[in-house]
């Protein structure tokens, strides 16, 4: 590894240190220590004592460097305050959010995440902005300071937007960009606009849910995250238009990926993939070799000069990764299984099944070369690893990679003349279609991801990481062996999870934020009761994950107590993910209940709607749903009870303290083991009447971290403690599982 790479490679190590381990305001201890061992070493010669030389120097650098950044938030303290009116320029788009927009606004200079109460639609990039705020400092959000974000404001009232007559040469680019984003729109039909707006410039605010939840467990997300492949896309498209002449296609091609990595804002990704290829091109001009190691460092260090904490950024990380990945493993691994299948004898006989295998393989290395250090971040960060994505990368990558190419184009025609653009659009739009079918299908596959929820299974995906990086780094690789290995782990893994789960009963009650989300299990029947929370269709998805991770693919029923969004939101998703054989919900008006049925209807799933009390039996115990006892009541929905001989778990939903005292005396309802408390806590619930009839031994509460609401009220939890409940909270322990 040469001087650069080692002083860059060290220099992004005391930044992880400060970002992660030591408060960056004490860098300068280290590093003034680290600077006096680089200069004691001056007096030393040999090639160990200069490499040791130059990483004590990146290191001091580093810390020295993080120390000095650290100083800035010393006059951002200044800005902080309640009640303030403050004037800040917006420097992105506002956003909806769930309680109005948030956008990120330049104060005085430094970045701040503001969030209002209202929005004009005409919004723009260099507006101004008057409102009345409270100012803090982020805190310690890593993601927030990864983005440079050092400040937050809180909208008290509405704002004033101002709008000024010349705005500032430094968002033309991001101006360029909302064009690029318009003429796609316009260009390609509606099915497939949003997903050739995030292909090419990486928004995937347009992208349906289910979509990204499809590419995640496909593992091609990292396609509408605009990284090194795009840029040696449009690359490629400057080459061919420079006639392949080294210095004009240097000059015109660093200029295009200067302003393309402009234009989407400098994202880790992006800058890193510029750097490396301007390297790549400039290195035979200046009569230098190019250098993997040294152009991925190099590029590093670029991106944490303005700002060293941008370490902490998961794209970054997982961009470089991915790249260290490739360099390391990929090479070497495609001559490996080009010579296991034979390809340079099979190119003689037959070029064009041999041509096929080369592609087959390459694709295979890289994927594969990527995924050994992308893999360990992703389930520490995402919680979940696809096992598709070999597979999916394999078949739908290439159409990706064309479509992006056609999708430029389209973006260059349909700037100079609509109609152009339209015809550029139309074979993009088909291969994008046929890519996004061979993802969906990837995605349904059983096991197509692992989720993390299963410790058995973890322990499985950690020693197959172990097993495919001492793989790769073996020099005489031996694939039965490691395939043997891997079989064997999976198995005695898959075996345990399915004994460590034997326990006929078991309730869960899933982390959704302020929401509700409760899975129950018993004798082979599976049934979720409600199925919403903050982040809307999220909710969902975390529940399909739950469902999946276990090999579940279908449940017996989806019980909806009412249709509030917090209790409603994710079921389409839901039903979308896994089979649901039955949804049951309640004789109510809703703005969410016509998506719901239609959601419903398009899945195949059977609506029940239930006015009635219903009991579903299943071996070795029934649910019984109660229906409404205060029908027009606000909140009062349905009510489950799930019973195993003499264990009994009590849903009663959002029900009012009233209609809980009305289930509690028409009812004949048992004493409980798990009562699932209504109304996330809230003080208008969980009547003393009610856990005065059920004495529940185990209470738990679905509630949102720092909520709005104050959930639960103290009240309720002390009528708990006083019933002799043991309380537990998902805002506290994440998921809750509980079993017989």
């Amino acid at each position: 590894m040469r001087i650069l790479a080692m002083f860059s490679a060290a220099f992004a190590a005391a930044a992880a240190l400060c970002a992660y381990a030591l408060p960056a305001a004490w860098g300068w201890l280290p590093g003034l220590c680290l600077a006096a061992l680089a200069a004691a070493l001056l007096l030393l010669h040999g090639d160990p004592v200069r490499r040791v030389r130059t990483i004590a120097l990146g290191l001091a650098a580093g810390f020295l460097w993080c120390w000095a950044d650290a100083g800035r938030l010393v006059p951002v303290r200044a800005l902080c305050g309640e009640g303030q009116t403050i004037e800040a320029e917006v420097c992105s788009l506002p956003e909806r959010t769930q309680y109005g927009y948030r956008c990120v606004t330049l104060l005085q200079g430094n970045r701040m995440q503001l969030y209002l109460r209202n929005a004009p639609e005409d919004a723009a990039l260099g507006d101004r902005v008057r409102v009345t705020a409270d100012v803090t400092e982020t805190g310690n959000s890593l993601y927030l300071a990864s983005n440079d974000i050092l400040l937050l404001g809180f909208a008290r009232g509405e704002a004033e937007w101002e709008y000024p007559e010349q705005v500032s040469l430094r968002y033309a680019p991001q101006r360029a960009l909302l064009a690029v984003q318009r003429t796609i729109t316009n260009c390609f039909p509606a099915d497939t606009a949003p997903l050739a707006i995030a292909l090419v410039t990486g928004d995937t605010s347009g992208l349906p849910y289910a979509l990204q939840t499809a590419m995640s467990d496909a593992g091609i997300s990292h396609i509408v995250a605009v990284s090194g492949m795009h840029v040696t896309l449009l690359l490629g498209v400057v080459r061919l238009l420079c006639l392949r002449r080294r210095r004009l296609t240097a000059g015109v091609g660093i200029t295009v990926m200067v302003f393309f990595a402009a234009m989407l804002g400098f994202r880790p990704s992006v800058t890193r993939a510029v750097v490396m290829n301007a390297v790549l091109l400039l290195a035979p001009l200046l009569g230098r070799e190019n250098d993997g190691p040294t152009s991925l460092c190099f590029a590093l260090l670029l991106l944490l000069l303005p700002n060293p904490r941008a370490i902490a950024n998961v794209g970054l990380q997982l961009s470089f990764a991915a790249v260290a990945g490739l360099q390391l493993f990929s090479g070497d691994l495609n001559g490996w299984l080009q010579g296991r299948l034979h390809v340079a004898a099979l190119r003689e006989r037959h070029p064009l099944p041999a041509r096929l295998l080369r592609a087959i393989c390459a694709s295979l290395a890289a994927t594969l070369g990527a995924l050994a250090f992308t893999l360990p971040l992703a389930a520490w960060y995402f919680r979940s690893i696809s096992l598709a994505a070999p597979l999916t990368n394999l078949l739908a990558l290439p159409l990706f990679s064309l479509a992006f190419s056609l999708g430029c184009v389209t973006a260059v025609l349909g700037l100079v003349w609509l109609p152009l653009g339209r015809i550029a659009a139309w074979p993009a739009a088909w291969l994008l279609r046929l890519a996004r079918g061979i993802v969906t299908t990837a995605a349904g596959l059983p096991y197509a991801a692992v989720y993390l929820n299963r410790t058995l299974l973890c322990v499985w995906l950690i020693a197959a990481t172990g097993m495919f990086v001492i793989f790769l780094l073996q020099r005489r690789r031996q694939p039965g062996v490691f395939a043997a290995c891997l079989a064997v782990t999976l198995t005695a893994a898959i075996l345990g999870a399915a004994l460590w789960e034997t326990d006929p009963v078991s309730m869960t009650a899933l982390d959704v934020g302020q929401g509700a989300c409760t899975v129950l299990r018993g004798g082979g029947a599976t049934f979720v009761v409600d199925c919403g929370g903050e982040g809307g269709e999220a909710a969902g998805e975390t529940a399909a994950r739950e469902l999946r991770m276990g090999g579940e693919t279908s449940v017996d029923g989806l019980i909806l107590t009412h249709l509030d969004a917090d209790h409603c939101n994710g079921a389409a998703q839901l039903m979308a993910r896994v089979h649901v054989r039955r949804l049951f919900l309640p004789e109510q008006e809703s703005d969410s209940r016509e998506a719901i049925l239609t959601a419903a209807e398009r899945c195949g799933t059977e609506i029940v709607l239930v006015t009635e009390d219903l009991t579903l039996d299943f071996s070795g115990g029934s649910l019984q749903l109660f229906a409404p006892v205060l029908p027009g009541s606000r909140n009062c929905g349905l009510a489950a009870l799930m019973s195993a001989g003499e264990y009994d778990i009590l849903i009663p939903g959002d029900m009012p303290a009233a209609a809980e005292c009305v289930l509690a005396d028409t009812h004949s309802l048992p004493q409980v083991e798990v009562l699932v408390v209504g109304h996330h806590g809230a003080a208008g619930s969980t009547a003393p009447e009610l856990l005065q009839a059920v004495s529940p031994e185990i209470a738990v509460i679905s509630v949102g971290a720092d909520n709005s609401y104050g959930h639960p009220a103290q009240a309720v939890l002390d009528r708990l403690t006083e019933a002799g409940a043991a309380v537990y909270r998902t805002d506290q322990a994440g998921d809750i599982t509980i079993t017989r």
